[in-house]
């Protein structure tokens, strides 16, 4: 399965939490990159456009 696909509804559930607490400190308005580890490979996904996109090296 894609990883990108997989993770998918977890980003949004991510980026709907990240709007809703976004009011509370300067820092949360921020979105940082995700790091996931899987089959001993690492996966970063960087925020851009709205959304969490695999960042490709």
């Amino acid at each position: 399965m894609d990883i990108a696909l997989k993770y998918s509804d977890k980003f949004k559930a991510l980026l709907k939490l990240q709007n809703e607490v976004k009011g509370i400190h300067p820092l949360l308005k921020n979105h940082f990159p995700i790091a996931i580890v899987e089959n001993k490979k690492l996966h970063i996904f960087e925020y851009k456009n709205a959304e969490y996109d695999l960042s490709h090296n």
